[in-house]
């Protein structure tokens, strides 16, 4: 703009000179020139408007170029976003959805239609401490950006912990319009480490000799921490193999436990009882099916537990040695995620099993050397004491 006013400036201060110029000329000759005159004054105001075209025609591309790199810019940030791995959401300052990436419906089992609208509160699984939400909105009522985790929940209801930060969009006048979370599920790499933990916990409790009970104990408390909506017990088989007897289950209510004493090991029975018989897991996610007729499954419903899952655990010889059990309120499968912890869980108590086996024997062999009426030695290759 500021080319096409000098480039207009300098024609008109031309056309002002050559008019001077004619005015000093004699009358007849400004006659003669007279069309001359008027065809040099068309001429200039052509080149005018032909500069002023020209400079309209280069604006005109510029802006075309510019609507051209933002929109391809646009394109390259919306495909970004939808093939982004990590969770994106964007709500108004209500906190209602207004978008909503592929990747958290996929993840959280909604579909876009069931968000648009909603409250973001839909993923609250209600297990997030309150402190975390209060630092959540002092941080973003001062206009600042928010990082934090959330105990969210799917749409099925499973629970999974989330790495979210949290930014207020402001507009040209600094006033709220939105937030934009961007979410990363930290799910197993939390149950990953709270694994490694446990793992050597329980290496050092039997370094230390503690009774295995002690030790069971530890993994049964382990696995309620990261999963507060299970209840877990452990048995072990007796000499004669026919029964299991319970050896641990802290969290279950006293009387439910006096029912699990002990349990005869059936194809009827519940499932620590078929678990032992089978040799594999077995998964009842509707324990009153079984209430009728059996005893212990009927104890489990009083006490407010509706399905539950069993691991064999397996000895030196490959035979069952004792079960893993988990109860839970809610009447349905075991959800991947719990699999995943209760087979840990259950490979710890096959170690506790298979170190309290082998010291068992190491002990009856210490026994046999030292009231044997034999002479007994052990040397090395070379015949050394």
């Amino acid at each position: 703009m500021y080319k096409s006013s000098r480039y207009a400036l300098a024609s008109l201060a031309c056309f002002s000179l050559l008019a001077a110029f004619t005015l000093q000329l004699p009358s007849s000759f400004l006659h003669n020139l007279a069309w001359v005159w008027l065809a040099l004054v068309f001429f200039t105001l052509c080149c005018l408007l032909g500069v002023l075209h020209l400079q309209n025609l280069r604006r005109i591309r510029s802006i075309s170029r510019q609507n051209e790199l933002s929109e391809s810019r646009l394109r390259a940030l919306r495909v970004a976003i939808e093939r982004s791995p990590t969770s994106i959401l964007v709500t108004d300052p209500k906190g209602n959805i207004e978008y909503a990436n592929p990747t958290l419906c996929h993840f959280t089992g909604y579909s876009v239609e069931e968000l648009i609208g909603k409250n973001s509160s839909i993923f609250n699984s209600g297990k997030t401490p309150r402190a975390t939400h209060d630092d959540l909105w002092q941080t973003l009522s001062r206009g600042k950006c928010w990082n934090g985790r959330f105990i969210s929940q799917t749409k099925n209801g499973e629970t999974y912990q989330e790495q979210a930060w949290i930014a207020p969009v402001l507009n040209e006048k600094h006033e709220l319009t939105n937030y934009v979370a961007v979410k990363l599920d930290v799910t197993e790499h939390e149950h990953t480490l709270e694994r490694m933990h446990l793992h050597n916990q329980v290496l050092d409790q039997l370094s230390r000799g503690q009774h295995t009970k002690n030790i069971f104990k530890t993994i049964i408390h382990a696995v309620e921490k990261a999963m507060p909506e299970l209840n877990g017990a452990v048995f072990l088989r007796s000499l004669d193999g026919t029964t299991l007897e319970l050896s641990t289950a802290p969290s279950l209510p006293s009387f439910f436990t006096q029912v699990l004493q002990q349990l005869v090991i059936s194809t009827d029975g519940i499932c620590p009882s078929q678990a032992a018989f089978y040799g594999k897991r077995i998964v009842n996610q509707d324990l009153s099916t079984q209430a009728r007729l059996v005893k212990s499954a009927d104890a489990a419903l009083r006490a407010g537990l509706h399905s539950c899952w069993a691991e064999p655990i397996f000895d030196l010889e490959g035979n069952v040695s004792g079960v893993l059990c988990f109860f839970q309120e809610q009447a349905a499968p075991p959800a991947p995620g719990q699999l995943c912890i209760t087979e840990h869980a259950a490979s710890l108590v096959h170690l506790v099993i298979e170190r309290s086996q082998n010291n068992a024997l190491l002990k009856l062999a210490e026994t046999v050397y030292s009231t044997s009426s034999e002479a007994i030695a052990v040397t090395d290759a070379n015949g050394t004491f």
